[in-house]
């Protein structure tokens, strides 16, 4: 299937301002014609796949929201473990 004539390369080549020779004008056709024939195909590919290969393969999103769930079993005697503790807390030294 023949997508472009060489006059249509030589308006593309003139917007373009890309100066083409005679030569690659009558061979530009062909070789433009061929790529959109490779990409036609690819389209078509796409088109008929389903599912993305990821989905295919079985994965799925195993994300969750964030929840309290509660702490520590015994987070007060962990907290009196501490050197030092005020208010619930552990107290560290100041980094900054």
């Amino acid at each position: 299937m023949a997508f472009m004539k060489p006059e249509d390369v030589k308006k593309l080549a003139d917007l373009s301002r890309v100066e083409l020779s005679e030569q690659d004008l009558q061979k530009m056709p062909g070789e433009i014609d061929s790529i959109l024939g490779y990409i036609q195909n690819i389209s078509e590919v796409a088109a008929s796949v389903d599912e993305s290969p990821i989905e295919s393969a079985g994965t799925r999103n195993v994300t969750r929201p964030d929840e309290f769930t509660g702490g520590f079993a015994d987070t007060q005697a962990l907290i009196k473990e501490a050197p030092q503790s005020q208010d619930g807390y552990i107290k560290v030294k100041k980094i900054l």
